[in-house]
């Protein structure tokens, strides 16, 4: 009987072990199943995660890539409208060029017209002058009258009426002549000034004398 009581009890001590060894194994199996699952699942998430950011870049580097483009389109717009603006202001200088050119052809045509003028008057009044001193009169009442008309030819032969309409169109051919030639030179007169006006539009001698009377 105690042979069978110890026999008895080694077989339940085996079974308890047994027993005992095979819970631990399921336990150690849960552990593995949950540590694999916990696993997965955080390899899941992670993926979802990484997928999130990758979309998040790619959306990132397009949105880059499409204000890069607006912006270089800015920049080509912005080129094109500088460009515009230069031939803009190229056909405005050039018309503006032009005006100036053409007024200054103007000008200097005006102020040839305006000696050539003042050059024919001088000439037929100094031509009246000397015909009238030629002449020999012979009552008072001629002497008198020979006097005044030789008086009226020699004031509009020096009328400075004509020096300031040739002037005004001299000055527009050669602005600032006057004004420099006074600051550096304040002793000349205005006849001074007036030859020397003469000689810068190449008139002759014979021809500033016609001028100057």
């Amino acid at each position: 009987i105690k042979y069978e009581t110890e026999k008895k009890d080694k077989e339940i001590t085996i079974l308890r072990k047994e027993a005992e060894i095979k819970k631990n194994h399921n336990r150690l199996l849960i552990l593995i199943v949950s540590a694999l699952a916990i696993i997965l699942i955080l390899l899941f998430y992670f993926f979802r995660i990484k997928s999130r950011l990758l979309v998040s870049q790619r959306r990132y580097y397009e949105q880059q890539e499409r204000l890069n483009q607006l912006e270089m389109e800015q920049q080509t717009n912005e080129r094109q409208l500088l460009q515009q603006e230069v031939q803009i202001q190229q056909q405005i200088n050039e018309i503006q060029k032009s005006k100036f050119e053409a007024e200054l052809d103007h000008s200097k045509r005006q102020l040839i017209t305006t000696t050539m003028q003042v050059l024919n008057k001088n000439k037929t009044l100094t031509e009246i002058q000397d015909y009238l001193e030629s002449l020999s009169p012979k009552s008072i009442e001629e002497k008198i009258v020979y006097r005044q008309l030789s008086k009226m030819v020699k004031e509009n032969i020096n009328l400075d009426t004509d020096w300031e309409q040739l002037k005004i169109h001299f000055d527009k051919v050669n602005t600032g002549f006057f004004e420099k030639l006074q600051n550096d030179y304040p002793e000349l007169s205005q006849g001074d000034l007036k030859v020397l006006a003469y000689i810068k539009i190449k008139l002759s001698s014979k021809e500033i004398a016609q001028m100057m009377n």
